[in-house]
C-alpha cells in the first residue's frame, strides 16, 4: 500500500513486527507475505522487506507467484500477480505436500464480493497451506481481514488463529455467514 489510499488502515511490517513473529514461531516454521508485483515503485519496497526480514533473523526461501487471473491498473504491462514471500526461522521444515508449485492461479474475488479490500481467496491459502502444514497443525494470521486463513484452516483440519483490529470487518464477515453478532 504504498500510495495509502485503499480504504483500509494498514501497517507496514516493521523490524520490531518481524522481531515479534521470529520469536513465537516455530523452529523451522513458516512466514509467508504477500507484496506487489515488482515493478517502478515497488522494486525497492520489496528487495528492502526481504533484506529487512533476514536482517531479523529470517531465512528467505523462494517468491511465490499467486497468478490472480485477472489484470489490474497499470501502464507498464498491467500486472495480474502478487509476490509470496517464503521465509522460514531457521532450516526449514520440508514441504508437506511436493505437489504444490510456486506458480498458485487462483482468481482474485470480484471487487463487488469483497468483504476487505485485500481479500485472498479461499483456495489460495489452502494450497500454501497444505504446501508447509499438516492436518492439526496451527497458522497465525496477525492481520485476518476477510478471514480466509480462518476458513482455509477449517476446510483441510488446521488449526487457525486470526487476528483483526477492525471490528466493523469482523461484523461483516459474520453477516457473511449469516452468524449472529
Amino acid at each position: 500500500n504504498l500510495d495509502k489510499n485503499i480504504g483500509f488502515q494498514t501497517t507496514d511490517i516493521d523490524k520490531d513486527l518481524l522481531s515479534e513473529m521470529l520469536r513465537i514461531l516455530k523452529p523451522g516454521g513458516h512466514f509467508f507475505s504477500f507484496l506487489a508485483a515488482d515493478a517502478k515503485d515497488t522494486l525497492d519496497y520489496n528487495d528492502n522487506f526481504i533484506k529487512m526480514a533476514r536482517k531479523q533473523g529470517f531465512q528467505f526461501n523462494k517468491r511465490f507467484i499467486w497468478d490472480k487471473g485477472r489484470i489490474g491498473m497499470g501502464y507498464n504491462g498491467r500486472c495480474r500477480y502478487e509476490q509470496i514471500i517464503f521465509l522460514s526461522k531457521g532450516k526449514r521444515h520440508m514441504p508437506c505436500d511436493l505437489s504444490i508449485p510456486d506458480l498458485l492461479t487462483h482468481k482474485t474475488i470480484s471487487p463487488t464480493k469483497r468483504i476487505h479490500d485485500a481479500q485472498k481467496p479461499i483456495e489460495l491459502i489452502k494450497d500454501i497451506m497444505r504446501f508447509c502444514t499438516k492436518k492439526g497443525d496451527t497458522v497465525l494470521d496477525p492481520f485476518g481481514g476477510s478471514m480466509s486463513t480462518a476458513f482455509a484452516g477449517l476446510s483441510i483440519n488446521r488449526h487457525t488463529i486470526s487476528i483483526e483490529k477492525d471490528r466493523a470487518v469482523i461484523q461483516k464477515v459474520l453477516r457473511s455467514q449469516n452468524k449472529d453478532i
